[in-house]
């Protein structure tokens, strides 16, 4: 066989190989898009749960406290809940197998929590919404890791990294004044001192103001959104605890429900940044 024709089939099967190496590349490359989407539909869908444990929170005090007109969202507030729990379940690789400890305590927490709620007192039932938030905000924590979102990677900035992840810290913050709130508002009304409440809601403002002068909140949050959560906390918690016959439940929750509604939105525009450049 001529020289030339050992080169001719030889650059043929060099060909082929490349074809088939540039295949193979795309193909995995195809299927690891494929499931960071599903990854990224995991997390909005854990970010999603945790919106409506907090709503949850806030509605089945209203409830407690005697409040009936609040039943009907609070039962869609429920079943939005197992509707997350369903999409994390279709789309999470970990609820499918090896799922893991926290996950299930989570799931177990909240079935508890959503069928017994009422026997509970306001106080308790606001004590076991906070644990169960703060466990999936740990969890969630762990899936970050898992997807190594938290880490910087090598040409994109620190803050579109993280800063949506301080998001959920201040909506959680937020959530707490709003469910105390309406819980103290609520004892006063019924004319009761209440003077844990009231303790307790003077430290998670104490605690909110003083989250919002690091670092983290110039760096994740708008100043026009810092001022909106600093004047919502002068006009209806600093202004609760010094007169609380200042503030209606009304105007208190829905106060605090726009801003927290905001700052998911932001959430979800950093979520979808991060996401396109992947």
């Amino acid at each position: 066989m001529e020289a030339k024709h050992l080169i001719m089939i030889a650059s043929v099967l060099i060909a082929i190989a490349l074809v088939l190496i540039f295949f193979v590349w795309n193909v995995r490359r195809q299927q690891k898009k494929y499931l960071q989407a599903k990854d990224f539909l995991a997390l909005q869908a854990l970010r999603s749960m945790l919106m409506h444990l907090q709503r949850h929170r806030t509605l089945s005090v209203a409830v407690l406290d005697g409040d009936q007109s609040m039943l009907a969202e609070l039962a869609l507030v429920q079943s939005n809940t197992s509707r997350d729990l369903q999409c994390i379940a279709l789309e999470a690789d970990w609820a499918k197998k090896d799922v893991p400890a926290d996950w299930l305590a989570i799931t177990a927490h909240w079935a508890r929590l959503a069928g017994r709620y009422q026997y509970l007192n306001i106080r308790q039932n606001l004590d076991q919404h906070t644990k169960l938030i703060k466990n999936l905000l740990a969890f969630i924590d762990e899936i970050i890791i898992t997807l190594n979102l938290r880490t910087p990677r090598v040409g994109y900035p620190l803050q579109g990294q993280t800063s949506w992840r301080y998001l959920l810290d201040l909506t959680e913050g937020l959530g707490q004044l709003r469910a105390i709130g309406l819980a103290y508002i609520a004892s006063m009304e019924r004319g009761e001192q209440a003077p844990r409440l009231r303790n307790v809601l003077q430290t998670k403002v104490t605690e909110l103001t003083q989250a919002l002068e690091l670092n983290d909140c110039n760096q994740s949050v708008s100043k026009s959104q810092k001022n909106s959560i600093l004047q919502f906390i002068e006009c209806f918690p600093e202004a609760l605890l010094k007169n609380p016959k200042k503030c209606s439940i009304k105007h208190y929750h829905q106060s605090a429900t726009a801003i927290m509604d905001a700052l998911y939105m932001e959430f979800d525009k950093e979520i979808k940044k991060l996401q396109d450049r992947l």
